[in-house]
């Protein structure tokens, strides 16, 4: 496992196969999205993940939606509090052989599940994998509390997967 990585199973933020899944993920080139309150931990967990997709791909960090045409196999996208956020999600949702790792704190009202939908009515390309990780805290300790893999079937529908 990344070292990155590891350091938050040691901590005890995520569980060891969640952790090892997630490195997976990237690996294949899936989009993950890492949600929460920043107090859970979330960008600290991002910039670890986003670090080990930066090591393995061409990528490149997004700030505004132009960015998402630039060469690279891997788009990194902070959150932001621009009002355009929503349409930097979608651009690279569409983005043909590119994948995305982002953050979804409460500021930033975007529904991943929503973009997909309208993406799909565009494109009928159903072959990207999502993978959304919500952070929590509980007694001010901040942890991964779960792991849900969504894709979209070729009729449109999105199948959502929790991991054990």
């Amino acid at each position: 496992m990344h070292a990155m990585i590891k350091k938050f199973v040691d901590q005890e933020f995520v569980k060891e196969d969640w952790a090892q899944f997630l490195e997976d993920a990237i690996n294949k080139k899936e989009n993950i999205i890492v949600a929460g309150h920043r107090s859970s931990g979330t960008r600290n967990f991002f910039a670890s993940l986003m670090a080990v997709a930066k090591g393995t791909f061409p990528s490149v960090q997004v700030k505004k939606v132009d960015d998402v045409a630039k060469d690279c196999e891997y788009l990194l996208i902070p959150s932001s509090g621009s009002d355009d956020f929503e349409q930097i999600i979608e651009a690279a949702v569409k983005s043909p052989g590119k994948a995305f790792i982002s953050l979804k704190e409460p500021e930033n009202p975007w529904a991943i599940k929503k973009i997909m939908k309208n993406v799909f009515k565009e494109n009928k390309d159903p072959s990207k994998v999502y993978h959304m990780v919500e952070c929590r805290k509980e007694n001010d300790i901040p942890f991964v509390s779960k792991v849900s893999t969504m894709t979209m079937t070729d009729t449109g529908k999105i199948e959502t997967v929790d991991l054990e």
